[in-house]
């Protein structure tokens, strides 16, 4: 999977050992400065690698400054259409934005804090959250 974060982008892959089933290799290449960095993790602890990852690299925190019905006010600019990821309720919400004004796929929202995450990012399988979604 490839991810852009601004001026850096990374190609991500998540190979599982065939002998030792519990063992995954995840290997992070930085296409920018030629980076290349290898993982070897428990399997079950991927998503939790990757969620960190996530925060650290992809995605943008915002606050939720204002909720009217499906309609929110942030607090930086946005444009483009993702996911608002709220890491405790372990929940995604499909929002789109127009520089500080949004909509989003529900009228309730856990908090107000959230992190952002592109849409075209192929990363939400890996995340194991609820998903709410526009139909």
């Amino acid at each position: 999977m490839d991810m852009n974060s601004g001026s850096r982008q990374l190609n991500i892959k998540i190979y599982r050992n065939k002998y030792r089933r519990n063992k995954c290799i995840i290997i992070i290449k930085d296409i920018v400065n030629k980076n290349l960095s290898i993982k070897k993790i428990p399997c079950d602890k991927v998503d939790i690698y990757i969620k960190k990852l996530l925060k650290r690299n992809i995605s943008k925190k915002i606050k939720i400054n204002d909720i009217e019905g499906v309609y929110i006010k942030i607090n930086e600019k946005l444009f483009g259409t993702g996911w608002l990821f709220f890491p405790r309720r372990n929940l995604l919400i499909g929002a789109a934005f127009y520089g500080k004004k949004g909509i989003v796929a529900s009228p309730r929202l856990p908090g107000r804090t959230a992190y952002f995450i592109p849409l075209d990012i192929p990363i939400i399988s890996v995340l194991n959250a609820d998903i709410i979604d526009f139909y």
